[in-house]
């Protein structure tokens, strides 16, 4: 509903930016409190503005009828590649 409102570019860097804060916070959280605010509101939301939903309006809106198809699937492969990546090869 935001992105419509008030397009995809500034949703996910705000989102990116709460995910990031969300990140920070609890690296830093003392009590429960605090991790469950960082945790699942800062890096809830920032994961909620950043998802599929949004990247998908965005490239819909942007290419023509005829590409369309192709650039939704490449863009899904490439997520999907990224969270294959990130999986298999974890960092140590």
């Amino acid at each position: 509903m935001l992105a419509d409102r008030f397009g995809a570019r500034p949703i996910l860097i705000g989102g990116g930016l709460l995910y990031a804060a969300g990140i920070v916070c609890m690296a830093h959280a003392s009590t429960p409190l605090a991790l469950i605010l960082s945790v699942g509101v800062l890096v809830g939301v920032g994961m909620s503005c950043t998802a599929y939903n949004i990247v998908f309006g965005a490239l819909g809106r942007a290419f023509a009828a005829e590409a369309r198809s192709k650039v939704l699937g490449i863009c899904s492969a490439a997520g999907s590649l990224g969270q294959f990546l990130c999986c298999r090869w974890p960092s140590r």
